[in-house]
């Protein structure tokens, strides 16, 4: 909200801001200079490897990080 009031600058992963980016409400500054990607990992008991539930999320994972 105060990003989008135009008074604010912040930092905001790309994907929560293609909306406004391309609704002309937000755009990047020096998006070459602030940028950053954060390591994801996820934990889970050897035994429980072989759940649907866990095998769905491993799998999923990687696509929603995109």
């Amino acid at each position: 909200m105060m990003i989008l009031s135009g008074e604010f600058i912040g930092f905001l992963p790309d994907h929560y801001a293609d909306k406004w980016v391309k609704d002309g409400m937000l755009r990047s500054i020096k998006p070459r200079t602030y940028t950053f990607k954060s390591l994801h990992n996820i934990a889970y008991r050897e035994s429980d490897a072989e759940r649907p539930v866990i095998k769905a999320f491993r799998q999923c994972l990687p696509k929603l990080l995109q």
